[in-house]
């Protein structure tokens, strides 16, 4: 479905509640975002489109490139993702963040989208340069997706 919400909660769920609709199974979905605090938390929702429609990876990180041309370093913001699953019992929704800092350049080869202007909190590389099992141990999808397993083996989701 076309995400339309305003939130990345909003987004998770929309998905979610679509596809519970048509096959009436639990349905698990996510959606994930970088903030900016120096553009008021943008891209944000917005993050896959925010060069526009059928855009690059390329072209999203060159327009926040453009953006934040004459900020002062350090550019600070946060990776977010937004799990929601859905069952004839109910909705519920996890939450994951990475904090870092966004560089002018790319670096590192690995990973999509940000990843290669994004450097987490703690750390010199950016996700572009680690390995995908160093970035599975503090990403933000890592976060959200621990919590839903935690949820998850203490019963927590009824089904």
């Amino acid at each position: 479905p076309e995400e339309t919400g305003n939130t990345l909660f909003e987004n998770a769920l929309l998905k979610a509640r679509t596809y519970f609709e048509l096959t009436k199974l639990p349905t698990l979905s996510d959606d994930s975002g970088l903030f900016v605090e120096i553009l008021n938390g943008e891209p944000g929702v917005h993050s896959a489109r925010f060069a526009g429609k059928s855009v690059t990876y390329t072209d999203n990180r060159r327009k926040l490139k453009e953006i934040i041309e004459d900020k002062v370093d350090p550019i600070t913001a946060y990776f977010a993702t937004v799990i929601a699953i859905v069952t004839q019992k109910g909705e519920w929704t996890f939450e994951g963040r990475c904090n870092g800092t966004i560089l002018r350049e790319d670096r590192g080869t690995n990973g999509f989208g940000y990843d290669p202007m994004f450097v987490p909190e703690g750390s010199q590389r950016t996700f572009a340069e680690m390995t995908n099992a160093e970035k599975n141990l503090i990403s933000h999808r890592s976060v959200a997706f621990n919590l839903f397993i935690k949820a998850f083996t203490e019963k927590q989701i009824v089904f």
